[in-house]
């Protein structure tokens, strides 16, 4: 069934807007995915699409068919004005589709590793673009699945989802305590490598082919005390004057080292 609206201040829209924010977001259940790109890895990854708005106006051929096939398998549909939609949407440039999805959230039992285990622990991470950052990252470089502690932002944050290009839905990732993380990576026998530039010893120094669990801290607080001691703690080399680097280059080139050792 659909429906046009071309007004914001239609209840049903209000409710949607409500969604953008992170309180609408944990009171619902709900969260908004925009874009075709981001769309379709969701689709792929069997996330629950409950409803999917588009724009005529803005929408190229591609999203329209995407619109088509949602609500086929199930999806309702609303068709809105282009001020409708860009009162929902989280882009300068909107592509007249995004949708409306059910919050899953996979627990550390849910969790499944391989062998040797490629884990990534983010312990305090503020800025939701950093973590789509880390996240897409992370999806390139083959992680297991990715842990979140001491969670400030949510993986269903709209710049979360933007920055990973939709890799959210490509990884298993779970918010667990640091207690919990711990016991988690105990029971498994899979050790803890912290990234610091306090460290003495280089990634380079480490051997990375085993099971392994990398943690990455928050920009200014580096690993949280509640979680357990590393069992090594490695840092990057650096050239110049800066003495540390972002989160999601941090973690990036880390990652990327075990797979080159790994390769």
């Amino acid at each position: 069934m659909s429906e046009r609206i071309t007004s914001t201040a239609n209840p049903r829209i209000k409710a949607l807007a409500r969604i953008k924010d992170r309180k609408g977001r944990q009171e619902s259940g709900r969260f908004l995915i925009e874009g075709h790109r981001e769309l379709l890895r969701a689709t792929r990854a069997d996330i629950p699409i409950l409803e999917v708005v588009l724009a005529p106006e803005l929408a190229a051929p591609r999203e329209v068919a995407l619109a088509d096939r949602l609500i086929v398998d199930g999806a309702a549909k609303i068709e809105v004005g282009r001020a409708v939609f860009e009162k929902l949407s989280f882009r300068r440039h909107p592509d007249g589709i995004l949708a409306v999805a059910a919050i899953t959230a996979p627990s550390l039992v849910d969790l499944e590793i391989g062998d040797p285990a490629f884990v990534l622990v983010l312990d305090g991470i503020e800025k939701p673009g950093n973590l789509g950052g880390i996240i897409r990252s992370a999806d390139a470089a083959g992680v297991d699945a990715v842990i979140l502690v001491n969670a400030r932002c949510e993986p269903v944050n709209p710049s979360t989802i933007r920055a990973s290009q939709g890799s959210v839905f490509s990884l298993p990732i779970c918010i667990a305590s640091a207690g919990e993380t711990e016991a988690w990576l105990t029971e498994r026998n899979v050790p803890l490598v912290a990234a610091s530039p306090e460290a003495t010893t280089t990634m380079w120094d480490v051997d990375f082919t085993g099971d392994i669990a990398v943690v990455i801290g928050a920009e200014a607080d580096g690993i949280s005390p509640a979680l357990r001691a590393p069992d090594a703690t490695v840092h990057i080399p650096m050239a110049g004057a800066a003495d540390s680097l972002n989160a999601s280059v941090s973690a990036g080139i880390l990652l990327f080292e075990i797979v080159r050792q790994r390769s």
